[in-house]
């Protein structure tokens, strides 16, 4: 089966700055962070010519970046400016707001461990828990590498944040305070069998 994309099949003019999305599939819509508008906008993800917003989100912030969807609690957490939200995805309703690193713009969500990840451009990491439908403070560090992005591993716990500095590409790999790395049988054969 062949999963090329071959048309064009919608534009729609958001009329501002667009950064990432986050699919809602109860809704079957698209939130989209709008830079210079600071608001989440919430669009049909059908093919409706000339889509108009089914939902538009001020937030009390500038440039929102950075979005994750929780649609089984209907939280929406998004980077800003110098902070992360959550946000009722439905009426809009900050709940809460953490302080962060500015340029703080990619998130990462740990269902398992109800834990937020927010990188930021410095490579400053923020640890957050997610306390049902509201964000607690955990922990700050600095990886001393220019980057936004980070993946996380939740079978071993570890936290890859890739960067650059001084001109070098760079990796800082982080595990969690007090976790236990704990692969899974299959994550250990296929480990055991890499070494062969």
């Amino acid at each position: 089966m062949s999963r090329q994309i071959n048309r064009e099949m919608q534009i729609i003019d958001i009329g501002g700055d667009p950064d990432l999305m986050a699919y809602d599939p109860i809704r079957n819509a698209i939130f989209v962070t709008v830079e210079d508008q600071n608001a989440v906008v919430a669009y049909p993800a059908s093919l409706e010519k000339d889509a108009k917003p089914l939902h538009t989100i001020k937030v009390k912030a500038s440039q929102p970046t950075g979005i994750i969807l929780v649609s089984t609690t209907r939280m929406l957490f998004v980077a800003v400016r110098f902070a992360v939200l959550a946000l009722d995805a439905d009426s809009g309703a900050e709940l809460s707001r953490i302080p962060v690193a500015g340029g703080t713009d990619r998130l990462w969500l740990d269902t398992a461990g109800n834990a937020l990840y927010a990188a930021s451009s410095d490579g400053t990491v923020t640890t957050m828990h997610v306390n049902g439908r509201q964000l607690q403070y955990e922990s700050e560090l600095k990886t001393n590498v220019k980057g936004h992005s980070l993946a996380f591993d939740p079978e071993r716990k570890l936290i890859y944040v890739p960067g650059g500095r001084e001109g070098r590409s760079k990796m800082v790999i982080l595990k969690q305070f007090g976790a236990l790395p704990m692969a899974s049988e299959e994550v250990a054969r296929a480990a055991v069998s890499g070494t062969n």
